[in-house]
């Protein structure tokens, strides 16, 4: 249940990039179409998923791309069938190749290269990268 919720709150990082500037939105095949019906001005940022969901049949073909392969993710997980850090790879591939060429093949020197250039990641690959960070003690 907690890897299920980390998914759906990455996919909800993802769709909810339309404010984030024209950057963010071409990384985001979703922004358009998050634009058009589910804005967060319009449906608040918690609505933003189930108003994407209930638009599915109108979304653009790469957008619904990006919910399928996250929806498949998610029952990956709930399987157990998923690798560890699927949803990470996923989100920050472009990143990484555009970044961090040269170590693609080498997972954590990827993410530490990632981490060194955070300042410009797509925000779906920050999202990720957060979210994969562990906890800090308090």
């Amino acid at each position: 249940m907690v890897q299920k919720t980390m998914v759906w709150a990455f996919f909800a990082t993802a769709i909810a990039l339309a404010s984030a500037g024209t950057a963010a939105a071409a990384d985001n095949p979703c922004a358009a179409d998050q634009e058009k019906y589910c804005s967060p001005s319009k449906v608040g940022e918690q609505g933003v998923l189930k108003c994407m969901d209930e638009h599915f049949d109108k979304l653009s073909p790469e957008c619904k791309a990006l919910i399928e392969k996250v929806r498949a993710g998610v029952k990956a997980k709930e399987a157990g069938t998923a690798p560890k850090n699927a949803g990470f790879r996923a989100a920050c591939r472009a990143d990484a190749e555009k970044l961090c060429k040269e170590m693609i093949g080498k997972p954590m020197k990827v993410k530490a290269c990632l981490m060194e250039n955070e300042s410009k990641l797509s925000e779906s690959c920050k999202a990720a990268l957060k979210a994969a960070a562990p906890a800090k003690a308090d």
